[in-house]
């Protein structure tokens, strides 16, 4: 079919289109994410990102996505992508965030998980294999898991705050406020 992908980062967000397998559209936008207070301009980059992949496009026929953070059924629970939006913000526009874009995109399929479940997809199907785990190092650390039959799980995979580091005057992460955790060295911060 007639797809686009997206990978939402905390410097750029990337987009790719694809038609029956074969990659006809990507691009990188770079964008600040981290300390935006209004959700729109969350919503608008995505939007904009997957509209420029549409436009190379006969038709959408499912839109799939990736992202540092917790997401459960299309929900975002953490994510430091949204660290700048007050709470109340949070809960009332981006929890549901990609529910509401899912919306304007007709109810087609629409899935984001974590990136790091992505990495793991991505090393499974490249190496034809499963049983694979995969950590990706970007905005944030993540790990996926890909289990013997082919399938990611619903594990909670973001490892940014797992520590890796015990020394009393290891890094602070400037978000959870917790020292030498794994994002302050696997990661792009």
């Amino acid at each position: 079919g007639s797809r686009i992908g997206f990978d939402l980062g905390g410097s750029d967000r990337q987009v790719a289109a694809v038609i029956e397998g074969k990659c006809v559209f990507s691009e990188e936008i770079v964008w600040d994410p981290y300390f935006q207070p209004d959700p729109q301009y969350h919503f608008e980059g995505v939007m904009d990102s997957l509209k420029r992949a549409a436009a190379h496009l006969p038709r959408v026929d499912g839109i799939g996505g990736s992202a540092a953070g917790v997401y459960v059924n299309n929900r975002v629970k953490v994510a430091s992508l949204f660290r700048g939006v007050p709470p109340d913000l949070f809960n009332s526009r981006v929890k549901d965030l990609f529910i509401d874009l899912r919306r304007e995109w007709n109810d087609i399929p629409f899935e984001v998980v974590n990136d790091g479940e992505v990495t793991a997809l991505a090393a499974s199907m490249s190496l034809n294999v499963n049983a694979v785990l995969g950590m990706a190092m970007g905005t944030s650390t993540a790990a996926g898991f890909v289990n013997r039959d082919g399938n990611i799980t619903s594990w909670l995979n973001e490892l940014a705050f797992s520590p890796v580091d015990q020394r009393i005057d290891g890094p602070v992460d400037e978000w959870s406020g917790d020292r030498g955790v794994g994002a302050m060295y696997f990661s792009q911060q």
